[in-house]
């Protein structure tokens, strides 16, 4: 969330919409969890954008909040608008993960 703050306040973008700064759970102010799966993240943030009645949103996210962009895209496209990420590794996870499989195939 701070990473983003300096982003979220440029007179550029936040003169013409509104910006949410999210912390994933488990990072900086968010709640605690053993569970760290990406769907779960994404599933706490399209929660918070029923909790405020957006229908679609831009999703920024960096490193892993990118990754978790990517997927919300494919989950949920209804409520992805547009997807920028920031320095995301490009690191394969398909071999260890069955959802990625999946979702490569859709």
């Amino acid at each position: 969330k701070n990473n983003l703050r300096t982003i979220a306040n440029a007179e550029s973008i936040s003169k013409f919409r509104t910006c949410y700064l999210l912390d994933l759970r488990n990072h900086g102010d968010s709640f605690h969890a053993n569970d760290m799966h990406f769907t779960s993240l994404v599933e706490d943030v399209i929660h918070f954008m029923n909790h405020m009645s957006m229908d679609k949103a831009i999703w920024l996210g960096h490193s892993y909040g990118g990754k978790v962009a990517y997927l919300a895209g494919l989950m949920y496209p209804q409520f992805v608008s547009s997807i920028v990420a920031l320095d995301v590794a490009p690191k394969s996870y398909t071999d260890r993960n069955e959802l990625y499989r999946h979702l490569l195939t859709v």
